[in-house]
């Protein structure tokens, strides 16, 4: 996985690569994964998100407006290279730019 962005950003709490994967199987295997930002945003703001995944490749406003996200809401936050990564990880067809996993 490269490191072309910083994900040790002080703005928000972020988890290691290695774990990444892991979190995306178990939050699906429990049906906690939600996947979209239109969706994951607005559940960020009802404190019903633990931790969201991001693709590395977004556009940089967008990735701004969820590190943001993240840091208001104290949310955890994990990165992949690719928006088509995340999409075949969360078992989608497309591409995704975030998940969300929903706290219990």
């Amino acid at each position: 996985m490269s490191d072309s962005l910083d994900s040790s950003d002080d703005e928000c709490n972020d988890f290691r690569s290695n774990i990444v994967i892991n979190t995306v199987l178990e939050a699906m295997n429990g049906e906690k994964l939600i996947v979209g930002t239109k969706q994951v945003l607005r559940m960020m703001t009802e404190d019903k998100i633990e931790k969201i995944i991001v693709a590395k490749d977004i556009d940089d406003k967008l990735m701004r407006k969820l590190k943001k996200a993240c840091a208001s809401n104290e949310v955890q936050v994990g990165y992949v290279d690719t928006m088509k990564y995340l999409g075949e990880l969360c078992g989608i067809e497309v591409g995704a730019a975030c998940a969300g996993v929903v706290k219990e």
